[in-house]
């Protein structure tokens, strides 16, 4: 038994759909309508991308909420100047 899934609205004009072996993506503008199929490969792929840039993201919060920290630091030390951070 194959499951499928009709059009679901993803936002900003995409749309998805299975078919049971691919997800669909259909891009649809006001005179066309743009359609890819993932396989399952290229969807975990997708996925693992989509991963890739949540953490790189989370890194860059973490490192900036680090360099604040330090800087809070050097304001209540002996580094007035924050020589001791570098961004």
């Amino acid at each position: 038994m194959s499951v499928t899934i009709e059009d679901r609205y993803l936002g900003d004009g995409v749309y998805a759909s299975y078919d049971g072996y691919h997800i669909w993506l259909d891009l649809r503008g006001q005179n066309s309508t743009t359609r890819i199929a993932l396989e399952p490969a290229v969807l975990n792929a997708l996925v693992l991308f989509a991963a890739a840039i949540d953490a790189a993201q989370d890194a860059d919060r973490t490192g900036a909420v680090l360099i604040d920290a330090i800087r809070q630091i050097d304001k209540a030390t002996d580094d007035p100047d924050g020589e001791g951070v570098t961004a």
